[in-house]
């Protein structure tokens, strides 16, 4: 199975931006000087946890996946990748930290996430228990995630599937 499928969903991006930018409490991203290395505390990567509630479109998106993946717990973020700065490759999967898979929202910016190869999306769900990397951009990456925890990767493909919210596989002649 590819490790990435778009999502189908309507978003709107426009109010999702404008509570990533008023809301405060930004932090660099931090797995707590666990591993010894860069996901230390990133300055060039930062997070900001919300709350569906703080917003009606997030509290609409998160209720379209509690529906269509009902065993799933999610934990919502935003995160900023500052221009000229590469996310190593990394997996999401820790023993501290049991992400099976993420829905992103790709806010602002166009790197895509290589995992095999490069993936550019807008709305997703990606297996970030495969290792990934983002590449640096000259614009800012801004992307609202929600960790999902319960149902492994295949699992909410399929349901999200059998909800028809995931998009078609569309075939490039060229490939």
């Amino acid at each position: 199975m590819k490790p990435l499928h778009s999502i189908s969903t309507p978003i709107n991006r426009a109010p999702l931006v404008e509570l990533a930018h008023r809301i405060q409490g930004w932090k660099p991203f931090s797995t707590g000087n666990l591993y010894n290395c860069w996901s230390d505390s990133v300055e060039s990567w930062q997070q900001l946890k919300v709350q569906p509630s703080q917003s009606p479109e997030i509290q609409r998106l998160t209720n379209v996946w509690a529906a269509a993946i009902p065993e799933a717990q999610f934990q919502i973020s935003y995160y900023a990748q500052k221009p000229g700065w590469d996310l190593p490759r990394h997996s999401d999967n820790s023993h501290t930290w049991p992400t099976t898979c993420a829905i992103n929202c790709v806010l602002t910016g166009d790197s895509p996430v290589i995992f095999d190869k490069p993936y550019r999306y807008s709305l997703a769900i990606l297996n970030v228990t495969e290792p990934h990397s983002v590449p640096s951009s000259a614009t800012p990456r801004l992307i609202l995630k929600w960790a999902v925890f319960g149902p492994d990767y295949e699992t909410c493909v399929r349901l999200l599937d059998a909800a028809d919210l995931i998009e078609p596989v569309k075939m490039n002649p060229g490939n």
